[in-house]
């Protein structure tokens, strides 16, 4: 799997710990087992987008908040990068990628590239 599976994993176990579930009382909330949920904060498994969907509402947070993990390399200060040579949208776009940590560039960056193969 991806570097974005396993820190969406992260995120769901930490969101599951913050609602006070255990790994059982989660799956059974999603008629599923408790090693599907193990696999799936381990980063071993992919939930698809209806799962996920499932997860924030059995957790009660947002989708987005699935996707607010935390940072992993606080303590790497950040490289500035040069202007980028472009306009617009595409400009915006490179400044909050700019401002993204080097674990959330990477998973964007493999999200981008699984969406340009499909």
């Amino acid at each position: 799997m991806s570097e974005i599976d396993i820190l969406l994993g992260k995120s769901i176990r930490a969101q599951r710990h913050r609602a006070g579930l255990s790994r059982e009382a989660l799956a059974r909330k999603l008629c599923v087992s408790a090693h599907t949920i193990a696999a799936i904060e381990d980063g071993q498994r992919r939930a698809n987008a209806p799962q996920l969907f499932e997860i924030a509402d059995v957790l009660d947070v947002k989708i987005a908040g699935l996707f607010n993990w935390p940072e992993e390399t606080a303590a790497t200060p950040k490289q500035p990068s040069p202007a980028p040579p472009f306009e617009g949208e595409a400009r915006a776009v490179a400044g909050h990628y700019d401002a993204l940590s080097m674990p959330h560039r990477k998973a964007v960056f493999a999200f981008l590239l699984a969406l340009s193969r499909e």
